[in-house]
């Protein structure tokens, strides 16, 4: 994949808030940046969530990556109301050539609800 080629992955994700699934999606993308790698997911644009993790990570992982404010920011919507994450971390690990990544995340937000997650995603 090309540096900041935006493509649409094939996968999944699926998050809840507060325990309570909010997000079950297959519209997924995995983007690599000048310096970061785009995780992202929507079921709608009432529903979806955002992040990043540093391209220079080495080898397949699993990388644990504590918030991580140098690219994207980590974002939550939740019913169309958008939820900065103030805390929390991701667990990414790359295929061998970085085509893929799966992981989870485990996000707070800044009213103090937690996002947790798993992904699935292919380029």
């Amino acid at each position: 994949m090309a540096v900041n080629e935006k493509q649409t992955g094939i996968g999944s994700f699926t998050a809840a808030v507060g325990g309570k699934q909010f997000l079950v999606s297959d519209r997924v993308s995995f983007d690599r940046a000048t310096n970061d790698y785009f995780i992202s997911a929507s079921k709608t644009n009432a529903n979806r969530l955002s992040f990043s993790v540093p391209n220079s990570l080495k080898g397949e992982g699993p990388h644990p990556v504590d918030l991580y404010t140098s690219g994207l920011e980590w974002n939550v919507v939740i019913d169309d109301v958008p939820n900065p994450v103030v805390k929390g971390s991701t667990t990414v690990t790359f295929d061998e050539y970085r085509e893929s990544v799966v992981g989870s995340i485990n996000f707070f937000l800044k009213d103090g609800r937690e996002v947790t997650g798993v992904f699935n995603i292919k380029n």
